[in-house]
């Protein structure tokens, strides 16, 4: 359970700016401690707008640097995915969940979540290239899902931002076992 102290300490420095130095300054200050990396959990997950919004951006960061921290709470940040209309909130679970290993328990809800983001165009451009990621490295687990991403991809490839194009190429040639070769 987290201290109220690192509670309070951690949404002072939330609330004091919204700057990189201040994100960083609140990443060491969390370093790979749990109890602190708790806290600032439960501060996003509370849902006040402000430090949501503005505490997402450290968790992902955290969460690079240990990313062993999230075991615990995973569930509910992808609980948060599904509920929040926080952007940055979502934006920054989507980040770090590209790069983490997410359970069996949970693949199926980011699968769904995810799907739902690629084909959604109003979602933000970061958003869908985010979740076309994380589908990407699922399907290393799932191939089932690789025609269906497939398929997902060309759907959206015509009115696609660079962002999503650059994701698409990457997931497809993982697919076919890493990049294309040139023709000589």
């Amino acid at each position: 359970m987290a201290k109220n102290t690192d509670l309070q300490y951690i949404r002072s420095l939330i609330l004091k700016e919204h700057s990189r130095r201040n994100m960083l300054e609140i990443v060491d200050y969390i370093g790979s401690d749990p109890s602190r990396f708790e806290a600032l959990v439960q501060l996003l997950l509370a849902g006040e707008y402000r430090i949501t919004q503005r505490g997402a951006w450290p968790l992902s960061y955290c969460i690079r640097a240990h990313p062993e921290l999230i075991r615990k709470h995973l569930s509910h940040l992808v609980v948060k995915l599904e509920t929040s209309d926080n952007n940055a909130l979502i934006r920054n679970i989507l980040r770090f969940l590209k790069d983490v290993d997410i359970p069996a328990s949970e693949s199926g809800q980011v699968m769904t979540v995810c799907f739902d983001l690629v084909q959604d165009p109003a979602a933000p451009a970061a958003h869908r290239a985010f979740a076309l990621s994380i589908l990407g490295r699922l399907a290393e687990h799932y191939p089932d899902i690789r025609e269906e991403i497939r398929l997902c991809i060309e759907d959206q490839l015509p009115y696609a931002k660079p962002s999503f194009r650059s994701t698409a190429r990457r997931v497809l040639a993982s697919f076919s076992g890493g990049k294309k070769s040139r023709k000589k």
